[in-house]
């Protein structure tokens, strides 16, 4: 699917936690007028966090107490739209650590100098190595957000930039897998394994590159993270049984995904705020009606959240998916996606009768042939 890079929607950064947590001091020097205000945000496992503080002579400082190292954004309100700051923000990555952390910049976030930080001082390099691809999958993603409606409705405009997109993301993970190789022990190495890995790791290809990290690395609590994503992947591996579960409906009536054993079952991983998840939702209601008859069914797993349970069920009615739909409402935290390591949708399983996953991530015309293949003589 070439529209993989663009809109794939990968969750949170996993580098952190290789050093004990502490205070983290952040100076921010600003030479310009026009910020008046530094937001940052940050995640520690399942809690969202938002601090700011106000520009004074170009200068601020923010406090904040950490228990490792964690990835954290950094918006300069420049535009009047708070830290959001519209569809195009003036944004940096970087990580929040025990210590302090300057980070100086004329009038832009993102082209700021950090110093003071040995992870970010390592991230450096491996942002530089792989400067190439991301930005150009960077000046993609903004000539898509910045079209108009119909020139995003025009293929002559969108598959060039899904091809050069394709080709870039390409790249990207070839880039990604040889710095781990290469740096065993920098911590950029981490992030480029789960970004190579992306939302559904191969264990085959991710694993052996992990195992030749430093143990510096794959002892820190990221490290086993990342361990842990890979073990999963070998449990979700085409021919392993799927890991069974039970999750509530739209009209709060549990369901097991071993109700369905005895049938093969595409398990969907999807949400109604997803675009590409509702644009696939028409090739599944085509596979669901060619085959339900035929010993086929799917179900879907929405990554919604509580209060957008209203936009589930209407996607549901939308998009005319009749097929059992499940959700703890818990957003990315869903309990199911963290138990199949979801990391992206729309990602699904292909599951046979005897509860075994035969194939993963069909799309469009793939998943009818597969189907085809599989349930013709039923």
């Amino acid at each position: 699917m070439k529209k993989k890079w663009l809109f794939s929607f990968v969750l949170l950064p996993f580098i952190g936690r290789a050093q004990t947590g502490g205070k983290c001091t952040i100076e921010v020097n600003v030479d310009t007028v026009k910020a008046s205000k530094v937001y940052i945000t940050w995640n520690e496992e399942d809690v969202y966090h938002l601090d700011s503080a106000n520009i004074v002579k170009g200068k601020c400082t923010l406090h904040e107490n950490i228990p490792y190292p964690v990835s954290t954004r950094l918006w300069l309100d420049n535009r009047g739209f708070g830290y959001t700051n519209g569809n195009l923000p003036d944004m940096l990555y970087f990580y929040m650590e025990k210590g302090s952390i300057n980070i100086k910049t004329r009038d832009s976030a993102r082209k700021s100098v950090i110093t003071g930080s040995k992870v970010n001082n390592e991230i450096v390099v491996y942002r530089k190595y792989v400067a190439g691809p991301v930005g150009v999958l960077m000046d993609i993603n903004r000539t898509f957000i910045t079209a108009s409606t119909d020139k995003r409705r025009d293929t002559t405009f969108t598959n060039p930039l899904w091809a050069k997109q394709y080709a870039a993301g390409e790249e990207l993970v070839e880039l990604d897998r040889k710095f781990a190789k290469e740096n065993p022990d920098n911590y950029g190495s981490l992030l480029a394994l789960n970004e190579a890995g992306g939302g559904n790791i191969k264990a085959d290809v991710i694993g052996p590159l992990y195992n030749g990290l430093s143990q510096r690395l794959r002892n820190s609590d990221d490290g086993k993270r990342l361990s842990g994503r890979i073990e999963t992947a070998r449990r979700t591996g085409i021919g392993v049984k799927a890991p069974d579960f039970t999750q509530n409906d739209v009209n709060d009536k549990a369901i097991k995904l071993s109700d369905f054993r005895g049938k093969y079952v595409l398990l969907d991983f999807w949400a109604s705020w997803c675009v590409p998840c509702r644009k696939e939702n028409p090739n599944y209601v085509k596979a669901y009606n060619m085959y339900k008859d035929k010993n086929f069914t799917l179900l879907g797993v929405s990554l919604d959240r509580k209060e957008g349970k209203d936009a589930w069920i209407a996607a549901i009615q939308k998009d005319g998916l009749e097929w059992p739909q499940v959700s703890d409402l818990k957003y990315w935290y869903n309990e199911v996606a963290k138990l199949y390591d979801v990391k992206a949708v729309p990602t699904n399983y292909l599951i046979d009768p005897n509860g075994k996953i035969v194939a993963k991530n069909l799309r469009g015309e793939a998943l009818l042939k597969k189907l085809d293949e599989l349930l013709k003589s039923e």
